[in-house]
């Protein structure tokens, strides 16, 4: 019942997608599961827990994984079909060319990292300096 009171406005901030992801997969196990077995379950309007708020959620079902041991690239861009080595250059790839893909949803799941005692495990780490 306490999650409801974070069903709310947020400050906006830079949004870790790494973050996002670590939380995303704890409302996953833990949250949805529950709201799906409830008869007429309708999100509170602006609910930042509701999928269709998610801003990476999209971006998300367009990675496609290649196998492993791939001898050049690992993953692909599931909407222009790029393919990259990493997840992250992906990542950066649906930052720079397809931002606007994603539509209304606006919600940075990272926000809410400490609701769910995240914050200090998937922390973007640094980069390493060159």
């Amino acid at each position: 019942a306490a999650i409801w009171g974070w069903c709310g406005g947020h400050e906006e901030k830079e949004c870790s997608r790494k973050l996002a992801r670590a939380v995303r997969k704890k409302l996953t196990k833990d949250i949805l599961p529950l709201v799906k077995g409830l008869k007429d379950f309708r999100w509170p309007p602006g609910c930042p827990f509701d999928p269709t708020n998610d801003k990476y959620l999209i971006f998300e079902t367009h990675k496609i994984r290649k196998k492993s041991g791939s001898p050049s690239s690992n993953w692909e861009c599931g909407i222009c079909h790029k393919q990259f080595k990493t997840e992250a250059y992906l990542d950066a790839h649906f930052d720079r060319k397809h931002a606007n893909f994603s539509g209304s949803a606006d919600v940075c799941l990272a926000d809410y990292c400490e609701l769910f005692d995240l914050c200090h495990e998937a922390a973007d780490k640094p980069r390493k300096a060159k």
